[in-house]
């Protein structure tokens, strides 16, 4: 799948909704993102980059490269860790390198990192399923837990206390 420049106006998350619809994913089920790199053309590695890195990539020509640490040890920063990358690339930031911080949700950073979590999290976690849950359940901690669980996310706070899926 190619992504043609016709998207470079929408915002992250209308590009991760289009990405979706065009790869005919589930939005019910956890996203497979090493499908989604293979089919835009992304390979990914696991290879220790430098202390406090936690994912990369690279864009040379037509190669697009993601490294990720392979020391993450929660499944659900992992997952979001290449879902951010994957959005560096899609959304063409370049040549990036991630920190820790730069996956927290804070009005401080960058609108690059910034963009790339919206991105991911729209990729993981799709809006469209969360409306529907919501419309269905209360929303509570458990539920929470259970979708965090279901869909191979963590669970963590922004700044202000309240809870996000990353």
């Amino acid at each position: 799948m190619k992504i043609n420049s016709s998207l470079s106006g929408l915002g992250p998350e209308l590009i991760a909704k289009h990405i979706i619809k065009e790869l005919g994913l589930n939005i019910r089920e956890p996203t497979d993102l090493y499908y989604v790199a293979c089919r835009l053309n992304i390979v990914v590695r696991k290879k220790k980059i430098a202390k406090g890195i936690l994912g990369a990539c690279k864009v040379v020509g037509l190669k697009r490269l993601v490294i990720i640490d392979p020391e993450i040890v929660n499944i659900g920063r992992e997952r979001f860790t290449l879902a951010h990358e994957i959005g560096h690339i899609v959304l063409r930031h370049g040549m990036r390198c991630c920190r820790k911080e730069d996956f927290f949700w804070d009005s401080k950073k960058t609108n690059i990192e910034h963009d790339a979590n919206l991105f991911a999290a729209e990729l993981l976690m799709p809006t469209d399923s969360l409306k529907d849950i919501a419309q269905q359940k209360d929303i509570t901690l458990d539920l929470i837990e259970e979708i965090a669980s279901e869909r191979n996310v963590s669970k963590g706070t922004q700044g202000d206390g309240s809870f996000v899926l990353t």
